[in-house]
Parts: C-alpha cells; sequence; structure tokens
C-alpha cells in the first residue's frame, strides 16, 4: 500500500467505530489509474478478518445504468444471512418479485409483490435490509466503480449514508473525480459534500512514495540513485501509480532498468536530467508502448474484453471473436504473462484496467471494432431472455457501438418495456433517457430518434415495440 497508508488506516479506523455501532460512509475517489481498486481490495482483506459480513459490487460501464443494480446484487448475496430475516414483509415482498434468491428463500413466508413497483418503493426495501442485516452482524458494502453507475444509484448511496452512522454498517465507495455525464458528476460531488460522508482523495504518488516502491521490489543500491531515479519517474507519470508501475516495466523490460541478487541496478543515464528516457514519454504512451508487443490473437481477446466491458469467460471470448477454443486459450495465457489480463474468478476474465481497454480501442482496426460490437450485442440478446434487465440495454450499448441504430433501438425498445412491466411508465422515461445519455455524441442522435415516442411519453414502450416489430 504504497503512498496509501494513510487512507487505508483512516478507513480502518472508522471500521472499528461501525463494529461498535457507529457507522459512516466512505468515497474513495480520485483520476483513474490513482490506485483506488488495489485500495479496496487491501481494505475488504482487512474486514473479512473480523467477524462481520462483508458484501461487495463493481459498477461496470455497459450495465451500469440498471437503477440500484450494485446493491440489489449484494442482497441477492446475503439472501441466507440470518438477519435478513428482519426485514419488513412489505419490503421482503418487493425485493422477492425483483430477486429469484429472494423468492425461494423466504418461500412460503411473503408472496412477492405484483408489478409495477416504483424505484423509489425498492430503494425503501433495500435501506431496510441493510439495516435488518447490520443488526445482526457488522456489516460492510463495498460498491466500486460509482461513477459508472445510475443517478437514481447514487442517490441511493448517499441515503444508505445519512443511516448508516446508527448502526454497524459502513459503506465504502469509489468513483472516478468525473463521470460519463454532467449529472452523475454532479450527483457524485453532492455526495462527496455530504456531512454523512468521508471523503478521501487519492493524490498522486510523489518522490519518497516511488522510491518506497523501488524498496518493495528490490533494494536501491543507495539513497541518491534511488532518490533522483524515483524523481524522473514522478516527473514522467505526474504520480499516477498506474503509470509508475508501467513506467516501472517498460524500464525494465527494455533491458534499461534490471534487479540482480536481489538490487536493483539503475544506470547513470535513468538518474541524469539531462539524459531522455529511451521509453514513452506520456502515461497512455507508456501503455501504447506495451500493447505493441502483442500478437494479433492477443489483441483481438483484449479488445474484446474492453468492448465487453465486464468479466467474461473463455466461451464468451470465442463468442465475440470467432477465434476458435485453442486460440483463445493461447491468447489469454500470452495476455497473462505480459501482466494483461485480469482474472476475478476461476472462469472469468477481464481488462485489468479501463484505461488498457481505452487506448487499445483507440489503437486497433475500427472494422474489428465493429466486428466486437456485432457479436457482443449478439452473445447480450441470447442472454436477454433470460435476464431481460439489464441484457437488452447491454446488447442496445453493442449495437450501437457496431453502427446499427435500428438493432439499437428495438433491443433498447424491449430493455424498456421490461422496466415497464417492472416500475411502471414514469420509471420507464426516466431510465431509458439515462441510458441514452450515456452512449457516445456520435451514436446517440440515430437511436435517441427512433426512441423518441418512449421518452417523452407519448406511447408505452410495449405499444411501441409491437409496432416496430410489426
Amino acid at each position: 500500500m504504497v503512498g496509501r497508508a494513510t487512507e487505508f488506516r483512516r478507513v480502518v479506523e472508522r471500521w472499528k467505530g461501525a463494529l461498535e455501532g457507529r457507522g459512516g460512509c466512505v468515497l474513495i475517489s480520485g483520476e483513474p489509474g490513482s490506485g483506488k481498486t488495489r485500495l479496496l481490495r487491501e481494505l475488504e482483506r482487512r474486514l473479512r478478518r473480523d467477524r462481520s459480513l462483508v458484501l461487495t459490487s463493481k459498477c461496470h460501464p455497459v450495465e451500469g445504468e440498471q437503477p440500484l443494480a450494485p446493491f440489489l446484487e449484494m442482497i441477492a448475496e446475503a439472501h441466507a444471512v440470518p438477519g435478513l430475516g428482519g426485514t419488513l414483509p412489505s419490503s421482503l415482498e418487493i425485493l422477492a418479485a425483483l430477486l429469484p434468491e429472494i423468492a425461494q428463500q423466504f418461500r412460503g413466508a411473503i408472496r412477492p409483490r405484483q408489478p409495477p413497483i416504483p424505484p423509489e418503493a425498492v430503494a425503501g426495501a433495500l435501506l431496510d435490509a441493510f439495516a435488518a442485516i447490520a443488526e445482526e452482524v457488522p456489516l460492510a458494502i463495498l460498491a466500486e466503480d460509482l461513477h459508472w453507475a445510475s443517478p437514481v444509484t447514487i442517490a441511493f448511496a448517499h441515503r444508505l449514508a445519512r443511516r448508516a452512522d446508527r448502526a454497524a454498517l459502513l459503506l465504502i465507495l469509489s468513483a472516478n473525480d468525473v463521470a460519463r455525464t454532467v449529472e452523475k458528476t454532479r450527483s457524485l460531488r453532492d455526495l462527496a459534500a455530504s456531512h454523512a460522508v468521508d471523503a478521501i482523495g487519492l493524490k498522486p504518488l510523489d518522490a519518497d512514495d516511488v522510491a518506497q516502491l523501488l524498496n518493495t521490489i528490490a533494494r536501491v543500491p543507495d539513497e541518491p540513485s534511488g532518490s533522483a531515479l524515483a524523481a524522473r519517474v514522478v516527473q514522467h507519470t505526474a504520480g499516477v501509480p498506474l503509470y509508475v508501475l508501467e513506467l516501472l516495466k517498460a524500464l525494465h523490460d527494455g533491458g534499461h532498468l534490471a534487479v540482480q541478487e536481489g538490487t536493483w541496478v539503475i544506470p547513470e543515464s535513468l538518474t541524469d536530467d539531462n539524459v531522455l528516457l529511451s521509453v514513452a514519454r506520456s502515461g497512455p504512451n507508456l501503455l501504447r508502448h506495451r500493447l505493441q508487443a502483442l500478437d494479433q490473437d492477443a489483441r483481438t481477446l483484449l479488445a474484446a474484453l474492453a468492448v465487453w466491458g465486464r468479466e467474461a469467460t473463455a466461451q464468451d471470448m470465442a463468442q465475440i471473436t470467432l477465434l476458435s477454443e485453442p486460440a483463445v486459450s493461447e491468447g489469454l495465457d500470452a495476455l497473462a504473462r505480459r501482466r494483461l489480463l485480469a482474472h476475478p474468478s476461476e472462469r472469468t476474465y477481464a481488462v485489468p484496467h479501463h484505461e488498457i481497454g481505452d487506448v487499445l480501442l483507440a489503437e486497433v482496426s475500427p472494422v474489428l471494432v465493429t466486428l466486437l460490437c456485432r457479436n457482443a450485442a449478439t452473445l447480450a440478446e441470447s442472454r436477454a431472455h433470460a435476464a431481460p434487465l439489464p441484457e437488452w440495454f447491454v446488447a442496445a450499448r453493442h449495437a450501437a457501438g457496431a453502427g446499427d441504430a435500428a438493432r439499437a433501438a428495438l433491443d433498447a425498445l424491449r430493455g424498456a418495456a421490461a422496466i415497464e412491466v417492472r416500475s411502471g411508465l414514469q420509471a420507464t422515461r426516466e431510465e431509458t433517457r439515462a441510458w441514452l445519455d450515456t452512449l457516445p455524441e456520435a451514436q446517440r442522435p440515430d437511436v435517441e430518434a427512433r426512441l423518441r415516442a418512449v421518452v417523452d411519453g407519448s406511447t408505452s414502450a410495449a405499444s411501441w415495440l409491437q409496432t416496430a416489430v410489426a
């Protein structure tokens, strides 16, 4: 936890208060690559050492517009926790209507509420459920990448934060400083400014932090050379942890920096400000430099993961890329060897950082991106029959990325129709509008024009869908 020890201890102190019934909320923010995810993983490991319940969820760019999705996911995960039985029956009825796990756990005791169920009622049921769990066992809720979430979800996090100080509950959130839309950026800033939230902004690493990082990897032969190298690394990376590590990797892989018998070998050229570093001089270019070493199949797989925007299995990757299973396996191995692959679970893979995916997608052929988006839309559509929300909107986003506005609008209409059944007309208009606002400017107008009747409320999604299909 180089450069983040103070922030780590600050959150742990808040957790100790929660264990005594004085909970709260912590919002960890910073620019992309500032180390938010790493800090949350270390905090999760620390919190799990205590006799408590730790629930985690991560927001994704392709599915984040589903209101309350990360919190519903956590309640589904906690369906068998004894404390959940203390939730009001009326709240359990609402949650059972949305989550099969809750319906199964409490079958015979409650009857799922008949839809439509307004988002406000769902939010109230979630508040009741989390409070009931915290009455039974200290509860930590970790919601990662809140900048991808819907404004409704961010507003709910604020409501939960205001109640946490009276319970054995600590809410830990992470988010970029700036979200994808103005509305969400404003919501995040309101959250950070709340008296109920302990806002922790992650600052760039300084030269002392980088010198400490060097010492955690191998012994620095002498203080002057270590300090000089650290200062140059900060100068070239602005102290962003992601780029600090990328620069050190590039120097090492290029043979400019080495470790021998547990000690750094630091040539004078790396400590002399008058000698230019023989590697890329900006963060994105450092990523680009490492990506250039990949073969075509590995690049295609990484691009597919970036397009998909969430965890994927090897079978998913084969469907999106149209590569054979052996080629997928070899490509994933190549990405893992180059430390360009995250492995969230035993069967799933992901891009290790959104910045890596963004840089790669800007480099590969637009024809390839279109193909990957089209195949990703097909995969999401195949899943949507079992899970209409959020998969229809995920499919619509990928179809828009492939340049197929008609397909995107039709998939979005199917998603809107599912919202209409679940939550009513008002929620349908609001959630469809929120989804449209997340589309890139180049893709939005054509899709929006086809959905205007639903967004402005002149017709229901179900009726418009029947017309569109006909």
